[in-house]
């Protein structure tokens, strides 16, 4: 009887664990998801909360089990007799996964995977178009005419609704092609990192002078 282990932190847990958990349990009689202790982080859900949330979630999984853990996971792993680690791929597409290069006469538009390290060798496979059209600063005002205002008795009166990052049209893959090659420096540009997009922000006020 196969017991498998997917430790991990899960705060909180995402679509993508319960993915990996549900692939794991058609594969192996028994599975533990193991919710790491780990006192050096500051976590957003408490080990309890997320160990009830997945519980919560994987109640209709009846070959699954969550508990907690701290210390080692492959002490852990030995002390439930489990011959199985389950891990995860981050941000790694499905079709590039199942298409990667394996070998002589294998597919060669796709590199192939590299284990614990990147794969950084320079390659045209990962040059894109960089090109775009954004719509980056618009903003929309009315100030109210003189013989209104005058009857509020004020000055002038302006109202505005301004938006940043409105609207972008590019054919670029990423999430951004405003890109940078490091996470630490958005303003770096040139190699994209996958580093958070630009957000859109929209802002209405109005500017009143007595």
């Amino acid at each position: 009887m196969a017991t498998a282990v997917y430790p991990g932190s899960f705060d909180p847990v995402t679509r993508g664990h319960l993915d990996i958990i549900k692939r794991a349990a058609k594969i192996n009689d028994q599975l533990i998801v193991a919710v790491l202790i780990n006192s050096a982080k500051n976590p957003l859900f408490t080990v309890e909360e997320r160990v009830a949330l997945l519980r919560e979630c994987c109640k209709d999984i009846p070959n699954v089990t969550v508990e907690s853990f701290d210390g080692l996971t492959v002490e852990f792993a030995k002390k439930r007799h489990a011959s199985v680690m389950v891990r995860g791929l981050r941000a790694v597409r499905k079709d590039i996964a199942a298409n990667r290069w394996t070998g002589p006469g294998t597919n060669n538009s796709i590199p192939r995977a590299m284990i614990s390290t990147h794969n950084t060798q320079a390659s045209t496979y990962l040059l894109h178009d960089g090109s775009y059209f954004k719509f980056k600063d618009v903003t929309l005002g009315y100030t109210l005419p003189s013989n209104l205002t005058q009857k509020l008795n004020i000055s002038n009166m302006r109202v505005y609704l301004s938006a940043q990052n409105l609207w972008t049209i590019s054919s670029y893959p990423g999430y951004d092609p405003e890109v940078s090659y490091s996470v630490n420096n958005s303003k770096t540009m040139g190699e994209d990192a996958m580093t958070v997009p630009q957000l859109r922000t929209f802002v209405c006020g109005f500017n009143l002078t007595f």
